[in-house]
């Protein structure tokens, strides 16, 4: 039986097996279970990694853009003072972000061998904004990127069609 620290859910797989030899290691220490020898685990990790079982990388098995879209704690306060909505910082960082994710998918989506332009990754306006834009271009790449990776342009480059036409917003930056 697993101690209760591990039999909570583990997000990677190669975490859990660190911590299971950890616990043979201090059982076998403790004379409480009989003794495992240690190479022996170190086979079966090295199998089980080899094998694809165990994995460093999470594995998507579905194309998709949902996205979560983390505001630092600087730009996490709302409006110093009474106003109209869309004047607080997190919500010029969340717009800004939200803004450059899907310009990339429009862009990704019209060619999938696109390269920005200089100057792509930075915006005027507030500081909050700025960065929000910079992330949500950045995670967007890197988004797409993975999935390329782990499917292929063609089916990426199909998935992304149906974005083709959606720019969520009027202007362009």
């Amino acid at each position: 039986m697993l101690p209760p620290n591990l039999a909570a859910p583990v997000d990677a797989p190669i975490t859990l097996l660190l911590a299971i030899v950890r616990h043979w290691r201090r059982a076998t220490e403790q004379h409480c279970c009989p003794k495992l020898p240690m190479r022996r685990i170190l086979i079966l990790s090295m199998v089980l990694m080899s094998s694809g079982c165990v994995s460093r990388q999470p594995h998507e098995r579905h194309l998709s853009l949902a996205h979560e879209v983390r505001v630092p704690s600087t730009w996490a306060s709302g409006r110093a003072a009474p106003s109209p909505p869309g004047y607080s910082d997190i919500e010029h960082y969340v717009e800004a972000y939200e803004r450059g994710w899907w310009s990339v998918v429009h862009e990704y989506a019209k060619n999938i061998d696109y390269e920005p332009p200089p100057g792509f990754w930075a915006i005027s306006g507030w500081a909050a904004e700025s960065e929000g834009w910079f992330r949500g271009t950045g995670d967007a790449f890197m988004r797409i990127d993975q999935m390329i990776g782990a499917f292929g342009k063609r089916k990426v480059s199909e998935y992304l069609a149906e974005f083709k036409d959606s720019a969520w917003y009027d202007d362009e930056p």
